[in-house]
């Protein structure tokens, strides 16, 4: 009786999948007279079921060669299983393209006592195959070409090109103010201001030129020439219609582009260079003021190759392990007293200073390997804390500078925190600067970071303080205990500029009403560290106090002041 029941649970549950399949199914006897269907075929064909019980499919099909009778009844004889396409005539009269497989049920001699129908609309697949295809080629937002049919037909367009002895031109198009619209307005008007900019952009260009989404903000434009001028032609009516106002969701936007490009033959012979010299060219566009386009020169292509080398050798180096510390002391301007350092990376003895750091980083902007230095860097000071602990030097705080695109990830606060338990080092005696300009375009995941590292301890610097004006704002929510002066201000003191010792003079007495420290870096000769001190500043970095200094160095020194 448990078997029959088990048996009868089985059945019952067949039936529900039956009845609710989505495709169409019908079964017929060894005839091929039909027996029974489910709902699904019934709303496909319009048939009421109990019309067609008894009767052959083939009441349902158009008329078909003999040769396709032929193939379908071999099939079905050697394989068990037929399928194809067929046109069934629906209970309206209307024909009804069908994905048809049969399926024969054998008995335990090997013959065939049923055979199961199952039908899908062709009509509906390819659609569904179709929308998936435009998918794989499209961004579903813009409804532009991605970057795979990008690279497809920058490719035919060196090669026309190449035949016809023209040139084409990549143009790297991005938007300067986005950010702070999708973050203030939210992303629903981000993503409408984005499709009014790719139509805007499209409607200047020609037909036989290319406008592809390349990701977030980003648009790539391809375009065939004969000459310069029609770039530059291009170019300025897309600077010019980007930069008009926007009507989104009643409010009145504004947003302009920076703009690069690259030249083939000139700039490059294959995709990716191409590609790789338009987005250089843009980035020095926003470094001039943005709202502009910058072709690639001869001297960004020095530079890149360079830059090549340079993060060949770097990466070299982290992998082989060859990166040592250096320090620049922090001073007490009253005491003349050692109080921290600011740690920088040292290679087969060479220091990389952080605007060398900066300069690659901006080269090689969506490389990984800026965000591994950090890190390592990070790893390194700690090493360095434990190693004066164990030789029972008093730690002293040690600053390490971050690059910008460290605080956009949301992995930094975890590892420096895996750091610190694996290690066992007070973080408090760890300092992490972030520059002015990283803090006056904040986002959640910077805010997140800095947040999760003052929880821990770790004290926040911020670099070159006093130029960007919505740092200020940013500054006092998230836990920000240091400001630094800006190094181009420092070396003007003891000149005869009354209006920059005003002016850090204010910076001092902002941060004193803060609780903020104020350091001032770049120190080199007696004047400046005279009108510091008058000021009221008293923490001072600069080679005015000492060459960088290797770990026993600083050690020493550490020991000798007590």
């Amino acid at each position: 009786m448990t078997k029959t029941r088990h048996a009868n649970e089985q059945l019952r549950l067949a039936g529900k999948l039956f009845d609710k399949a989505s495709d169409a199914i019908l079964v017929t006897d060894s005839e091929f007279k039909i027996l029974t269907g489910n709902d699904a075929f019934a709303r496909l064909t319009g048939y009421e079921l109990s019309s067609l019980i008894g009767k052959s499919p083939t009441t349902l099909k158009s008329e078909h060669s003999k040769a396709f009778v032929d193939e379908f009844e071999k099939n079905l004889e050697d394989a068990g299983f037929w399928q194809g396409e067929v046109i069934s005539r629906c209970e309206d009269g209307t024909n009804k393209r069908l994905w048809l497989t049969v399926s024969a049920v054998h008995n335990e001699d090997g013959k065939p006592v049923n055979f199961i129908a199952t039908y899908s609309d062709v009509d509906e697949i390819k659609s569904v195959q179709r929308k998936i295809e435009f998918l794989a080629t499209h961004d579903e937002l813009t409804r532009l070409p991605n970057r795979t049919a990008l690279i497809e037909r920058l490719d035919l367009m060196m090669s026309n090109a190449r035949r016809s002895k023209t040139i084409c031109a990549v143009l790297f198009i991005d938007l300067d103010n986005f950010k702070s619209i999708n973050d203030t307005l939210g992303h629903g008007v981000g993503d409408q201001l984005l499709k009014q900019v790719a139509q805007r952009i499209r409607d200047n260009l020609r037909d036989v030129d290319l406008l592809a989404r390349q990701g977030g903000d980003e648009f790539v434009a391809l375009v065939s020439a004969s000459a310069l001028s029609e770039i530059d032609d291009v170019a300025s009516r897309i600077s010019q219609a980007v930069a008009a106002p926007f009507e989104v969701n009643e409010h009145r936007l504004t947003s302009t582009a920076s703009i690069g490009i690259s030249v083939y033959p000139q700039d490059g012979d294959d995709n990716q260079t191409l590609l790789k010299h338009a987005d250089d060219a843009m980035y020095i566009a926003k470094d001039s003021g943005k709202s502009c386009y910058q072709y690639f020169t001869e001297d960004m292509r020095e530079e890149a190759q360079s830059t090549k080398r340079t993060q060949a050798a770097l990466q070299n180096a982290l992998e082989a392990g060859s990166f040592e510390l250096g320090f620049d002391p922090r001073m007490d301007i009253p005491s003349n007293a050692i109080v921290g350092a600011v740690a920088h990376l040292k290679c087969d003895g060479k220091s990389i200073r952080a605007d060398e750091i900066r300069r690659l980083h901006n080269a090689a902007e969506r490389s990984d390997m800026i965000a591994s230095l950090d890190i390592h860097t990070v790893e390194l000071v700690i090493l360095a804390m434990l190693e004066w602990q164990k030789q029972g030097t008093a730690l002293p705080q040690i600053t390490v500078r971050i690059s910008d695109a460290q605080w956009h990830k949301n992995d930094f606060a975890t590892n420096v925190q895996q750091l610190v338990s694996t290690h066992k080092i007070p973080t408090e005696k760890l300092v992490f600067e972030i520059n002015e300009t990283c803090l006056a375009e904040i986002d959640d995941t910077v805010q997140e970071e800095i947040a999760k590292l003052h929880d821990m301890g770790v004290d926040i610097s911020v670099n070159e303080f006093g130029g960007a004006s919505f740092a200020l704002q940013n500054m006092i929510h998230i836990g920000v205990t240091e400001i630094k002066l800006p190094v181009a201000l420092v070396k003007e003191l003891g000149t005869q500029s009354d209006d920059i010792e005003r002016f850090i003079a204010a910076i001092i007495s902002f941060a004193q009403a803060m609780k903020l420290k104020v350091v001032a870096p770049g120190v080199d000769n007696d004047k400046q560290l005279a009108v510091l001190k008058q000021l009221g500043c008293e923490i001072a970095e600069g080679q005015y106090f000492s060459d960088s200094m290797d770990i026993a160095q600083i050690a020493e020194k550490l020991k000798r002041q007590g």
